[in-house]
């Protein structure tokens, strides 16, 4: 029987120290008020809803991300990308900003000084239009120190429409003209190597 568990138990440690990469989903959402409002419409003439961000306003919406207990913990998230729709068929650059913080249990989240931020060009060729198309946002995001499961990273994104840097300009097709890229969801590449934590908030080996 020794012999037995102890060969379950290299098996284990073999699955625990052999990362792989995996999809990290959250909510995503826009503000209720405060803000201009999603445009929400079809996708071509299927009657699939999204929302859409306009090149003519400054379009804000945010996702909030709870890490499971199979990421390795302390190790950088590969990227934070959009899944969109792009309904324009000519080419150009969708401008965006952005500020994010990353927190664990106990942790004060911080003022908005606190937070990283930055820009973001995002370039969309004439020949995405009506593609599914996955584009990075941010990579390599250090995770908060002495990580522990169950950390969350609040991220908060504008389309900058109304800023020169935004390019990406021609009119969709179908629905509102101005509203041309169509946002399927947002998730993380992070790195995992367990099926979980050995207890409910902790490991023990």
């Amino acid at each position: 029987m020794s012999g037995l568990l102890g060969g379950i138990r290299l098996f284990a440690d073999f699955i625990r120290t052999k990362p792989g990469y995996d999809d990290q989903q959250g909510d995503v959402s826009t503000a209720l008020i405060g803000t201009a409002q999603w445009t929400t419409e079809q996708i071509r003439d299927t009657g699939f809803i999204v929302p859409w961000l306009r090149h003519d306003q400054d379009d804000f919406f945010q996702i909030r991300v709870q890490f499971t207990h199979r990421r390795k913990l302390q190790t950088n998230l590969a990227s934070l990308h959009i899944h969109a729709i792009p309904g324009g068929a000519v080419s150009g650059n969708v401008y965006f900003s952005y500020a994010y913080t990353w927190v664990k249990a106990d942790d004060t989240i911080p003022a908005i000084s606190g937070w990283t931020s930055g820009n973001i060009t995002t370039a969309v060729a004439g020949t995405d239009q009506w593609k599914h198309k996955v584009y990075n946002l941010l990579t390599n995001i250090s995770p908060p120190t002495s990580e522990s499961h169950s950390s969350m990273l609040l991220v908060k994104l504008s389309r900058l429409g109304t800023n020169i840097l935004d390019t990406y300009t021609d009119s969709k097709p179908s629905g509102t003209a101005q509203a041309n890229f169509g946002v399927l969801y947002l998730d993380c590449h992070t790195q995992v190597d367990k099926p979980g934590s050995d207890n409910e908030l902790t490991d023990t080996f």
